[in-house]
């Protein structure tokens, strides 16, 4: 946190930096009103330490300024004086004030108002990040080979957009969210027909109008630092100018990383490891296919379990299912399953419509061919009784049912679960076991929710 302690004598200034060594704060002082102002008009502050009385401009026309321009729903001011009359307190209320100190400062008072703030504080960022990662979960798998990333806009605490990467080749979750908060306030703007990726990180390079300089960025992967099929996107943050970015984790691959570099050296303020637990998850299945495979295991039911009685989800899940079709290397099904089902597999209601090769893994080789799922053109069935393939692609998607979990279970990092929950059911069945445990679910529509389960390491 940046704090600016603004007091005309020396001892008290010196009194508050003791009081907050135990802080990791980045810490500015002056010693007039005046000062203040300029320093709020080249830097951002989380808290203001004010003296009610100073030269040149006192503390009640500081507190007014920071009002009219804005920044009181930004900075916390810490009103200190040795006497105040009430009237002058009502006064500074109406301009945003919440805290006083009266000299000398008592340290747990102090202590008490700082670390009410900090929690405070902690709390806004979680709730903006959260928003991020939740729009984010909703492409998970969808972005292949990208990872799924979200962001959101903050100006004066008021959130302008939420947005997330959608696919490969297509705008980052930043190019996107900054897009939107533009258009929050130029609704106009022939940016809203604009797609292109580049074509956006150009509009608004040029026609930002400044816009940006009072608005904060949750992005829940560090902002990428180099130009592939879009461009970097901390360039665009550092070229319209950003408040300030607050990142969930760190890029860990070596050709994007840099972000949070670069923008600190562009005098933008960066905060990192909000909600780090949480973008660490949603950043999982990514990390798995970058360092060799990601294998998941997709099944669909009822609330009670059952699996039986036609199409069990409703269109839009079996939509999603067929967009994650196009994105794998191989899909795994059993050899029963086929016989029975007579499945076709493809990727019919996807944009564009990839269907997937197919792996049957099954002890008996001889199938009828008839079977739609081997018409399916510009497509390689494999039939065998290993999962040595398995292990030669990147991004695996098995679908069956219990029998087959229970067989290839050591092979899978994530069982993914549609459930629908169209008929209520007394008797639901538990999802969550020993060997899965809940990542994160969301509900697609009224009806259908999608829940994501993390192997659990064996040594466990």
């Amino acid at each position: 946190m940046k704090v600016l302690i603004a007091d005309d004598h020396d001892i008290f200034r010196n009194v508050i930096k003791y009081y907050l060594t135990k802080y990791n704060f980045e810490i500015t002082e002056v010693a007039d009103g005046l000062a203040v102002l300029k320093e709020f008009k080249e830097t951002n502050y989380d808290i203001l330490f004010l003296d009610i009385y100073m030269p040149h401009l006192n503390g009640m026309n500081v507190a007014k300024y920071l009002k009219e321009v804005g920044k009181d729903t930004q900075t916390d001011v810490i009103l200190i004086s040795s006497s105040i009359d009430l009237d002058t307190l009502l006064e500074l209320k109406k301009y945003g004030v919440k805290y006083f100190l009266s000299k000398p400062i008592d340290i747990k008072s102090f202590h008490h108002i700082v670390e009410e703030i900090m929690q405070s504080k902690d709390k806004k960022y979680e709730i903006f990040m959260q928003m991020a990662i939740d729009e984010a979960w909703k492409y998970q798998f969808l972005t292949y080979p990208n990872p799924a990333v979200g962001a959101v806009v903050v100006r004066n605490n008021k959130v302008l957009s939420v947005e997330a990467h959608h696919r490969a080749g297509e705008a980052h979750a930043e190019v996107l969210a900054l897009k939107m908060a533009y258009l929050s306030r130029y609704p106009d703007s022939n940016l809203k027909e604009i797609q292109n990726s580049k074509e956006i990180h150009l509009f608004l390079c040029k026609n930002h109008e400044n816009f940006f300089r009072e608005c904060e960025i949750y992005v829940t992967l560090e902002p990428c630092n180099h130009i592939g099929k879009t461009p970097a996107c901390a360039a665009l943050l550092q070229s319209v100018r950003i408040k300030k970015v607050y990142i969930g984790t760190l890029d860990p691959t070596e050709n994007a990383s840099g972000g949070e570099k670069r923008l600190k050296n562009a005098g933008i303020a960066v905060e990192t490891d909000i909600c780090k637990d949480k973008t660490d998850t949603l950043l999982y299945p990514f990390l798995k296919f970058q360092s060799g495979y990601f294998t998941f295991f997709k099944m669909a039911m009822r609330e009670d379990g059952s699996v039986d009685g036609g199409q069990i989800t409703t269109q839009e899940s079996l939509d999603m299912v067929h967009e994650i079709r196009t994105k794998i290397d191989l899909m795994v099904i059993g050899g029963n399953t086929v016989r029975i089902d007579r499945p076709t597999l493809d990727a019919r209601f996807a944009t564009p419509n990839k269907s997937p090769d197919i792996l049957i893994y099954s002890r008996e080789k001889t199938f009828d061919e008839t079977i739609p799922l081997f018409q399916v053109p510009k497509r390689s069935v494999t039939i065998n009784s290993h999962l040595g393939l398995v292990n030669t692609k990147k991004f695996v998607m098995v679908e069956g049912g219990d029998n087959l979990l229970n067989i290839i279970e050591r092979n899978i990092d994530y069982l993914v679960v549609f459930i629908s929950h169209k008929k209520n059911c007394i008797k639901k069945k538990t999802i969550e076991n020993k060997n899965f445990k809940i990542e994160y679910s969301y509900f697609i529509n009224k009806h259908d929710e999608i829940i994501f389960l993390k192997k659990v390491k064996e040594n466990n």
